[in-house]
């Protein structure tokens, strides 16, 4: 019976687990068409950017002087980033409502970027805390299982 039950309990937390990465491993856009030096912050620090990768809500794109880049949110659905500038990828496509958070790069023309609460490790993007507390539930409910008689 106690075997059973771990067994269920496995499954059941293995389960959750493939829900939450299939979600997480949806983006929202795709890098497309790179010029120059274009960067990516997927939640810890900005590193080079690849054409063709997968964005998903929350993750900044950074475009220097010297580049430019294509956001493909579908197949008929893109926008252009400028150069010298940062834009935050939204939860939706801007063809169904979404909108880009745009900074510039320019000395003086608004605030620093990541001055808002959105810099490294701030996007929201991990699901950490979920599979932590996923993890924790299911050793106590395993533990409980065994010591019981």
């Amino acid at each position: 019976m106690k075997k059973s039950i771990l067994t269920a309990l496995c499954v059941t937390g293995l389960g959750f687990a493939a829900i939450v990465s299939a979600q997480d491993g949806a983006g929202v856009a795709i890098l497309d068409e790179m010029n120059g030096s274009v960067l990516v912050n997927q939640g810890e620090k900005f590193v080079t950017a690849i054409e063709g990768q997968s964005l998903n809500a929350g993750d900044r794109v950074m475009v220097t002087k010297t580049g430019s880049a294509r956001i493909m949110f579908g197949k008929d659905c893109s926008t252009e980033v400028k150069a010298g500038t940062i834009v935050t990828i939204p939860e939706n496509s801007i063809c169904e409502g979404g909108q880009l958070v745009t900074q510039s790069l320019e000395p003086g023309t608004g605030a620093a970027p990541g001055a808002n609460g959105t810099g490294a490790g701030a996007t929201g993007s991990s699901n950490t805390g979920i599979y932590t507390l996923a993890g924790v539930a299911l050793a106590i409910s395993a533990y409980e299982i065994l010591k019981s008689p």
